[in-house]
């Protein structure tokens, strides 16, 4: 499954990059995180990993995920690994200068496996969703000045 979701905010590039990789402004996005942890602590780079808590269709699940490029402040990528599995997907934000604001896609890719991949009809739909409603958070966020 591939899904992008793509906003103009009005905020130079800085801004949003340093809002976009902040851990303790990603929950405030929506879209069912609860929790968004970097390891090594401090400020996050190539290498590091990501802990998140999220809940999905109700349940809470924890995904890990490790930094693969990191061009600051135009590109962070994170590929999602399940240790039994191996690599699931990855996440992917862009950013670019518009005008006086920010181009900002997030992209998602996910090769379902196991009981996922019977889930894909009704998992599909609404990981689109999820993602489309936290960039126009994001965007609702950085343009309300909450960023």
């Amino acid at each position: 499954m591939h899904h992008e979701s793509s906003v103009v905010v009005n905020r130079p590039i800085d801004e949003v990059w340093t809002f976009m990789t902040d851990p303790f402004n990603i929950p405030r996005w929506g879209g069912g995180r609860l929790a968004f942890r970097v390891t090594p602590t401090g400020p996050w780079g190539l290498g590091s990993t990501i802990q998140q808590r999220m809940v999905i269709f109700g349940f809470e699940t924890r995904i890990t995920s490790t930094v693969t490029e990191w061009d600051p402040p135009r590109t962070v990528t994170h590929s999602v690994m399940d240790s039994g599995i191996g690599r699931l997907g990855f996440f992917r934000a862009t950013l670019e200068a518009a005008g006086a604001g920010t181009k900002v896609v997030r992209a998602v890719e996910v090769e379902p496996r196991g009981i996922l991949k019977l889930l894909s009809p009704v998992l599909g739909p609404f990981m689109r969703r999820q993602m489309d409603a936290q960039t126009q958070n994001l965007k609702r966020l950085l343009e309300a000045g909450q960023g």
